[in-house]
């Protein structure tokens, strides 16, 4: 086994590896492992996924309900309504800032609970160099109550400073108009693509929402797999001919004196 666990160390984690997703990498790379199995083992001369299936027949079939692996631990929020968990951040709520709460965490998943032990968010798991995941949904909502009085909450100066600086600039209807689709616009992304829009219409002289969420739009489901219309069979089948010679007829008047 500890060969097995080497060989494999070596083959497919050096040089270390990066990803982005957890779950997506590990998804390939047991189908590397499963393709590895087509060669013959170096001493029986039999295929490895032969071997491993003569294994998997002497084996005892697997529990039916799957077993639940995670951790939980007590925490309390700071005033942001954040949770520190093994010196990371994660957002709960507004309303939760300063309460008792719990973790709970597996490998792919964080959740926070509340006294009674209901999800009060979510977050994926932070490894590596990150340090802190924000879902600004619920944080927008409270500032969108009260448009006039977010630039004295401790929430809008965590905003990213394009942001702030065009929230500043809008009177009470633009600043509800904007949290309004910024709340939208990190319900189905992150935050950072609908900052990109911002600064990409800035940069070009353009301020007027339709045009910015236009611009979010594209960045953030340019890849969108667009269906083919469905035509129905009874439709005719035209044919037409393009017929150019009408604009060379107007091409050859020329143009007249000004």
């Amino acid at each position: 086994m500890e060969n097995k666990v080497g060989y494999s160390r070596r083959n497919m984690l050096v040089p270390v590896p990066e990803f982005k997703d957890l779950q997506e990498f590990n998804k390939s790379l047991l189908t590397e492992c499963d393709e590895d199995m087509q060669r013959e083992h170096y001493s029986k001369g039999v295929l490895i996924t032969t071997l491993f299936e003569q294994d998997r027949k002497a084996m005892k079939a697997l529990p039916r309900a799957e077993y639940e692996i995670y951790r939980i631990e007590k925490v309390k929020s700071d005033k942001y309504g954040k949770v520190n968990f093994e010196n990371r951040k994660y957002s709960a709520s507004p309303e939760h800032a300063q309460r008792e709460l719990f973790v709970k965490a597996n490998a792919f998943t964080v959740w926070i609970l509340d006294e009674q032990y209901h999800v009060v968010q979510w977050h994926n798991r932070l490894y590596g160099n990150q340090k802190e995941s924000m879902k600004w949904e619920p944080y927008l909502v409270l500032m969108g109550n009260r448009p006039n009085a977010i630039k004295y909450t401790g929430f809008f100066q965590q905003l990213p400073q394009t942001l702030q600086d065009y929230l500043s600039g809008c009177d009470y209807e633009q600043k509800k108009a904007v949290l309004k689709m910024l709340k939208k616009m990190v319900a189905d992304s992150e935050l950072e693509t609908a900052v990109n829009a911002f600064n990409f219409c800035i940069q070009n002289g353009i301020r007027d929402l339709d045009s910015i969420w236009a611009s979010y739009y594209s960045m953030a489901f340019a890849n969108t797999p667009v269906p083919d219309i469905a035509v129905k069979d009874e439709i005719p089948h035209l044919s037409y001919e393009v017929d150019n010679s009408i604009y060379d007829s107007l091409l050859g008047r020329g143009c007249p004196d000004a």
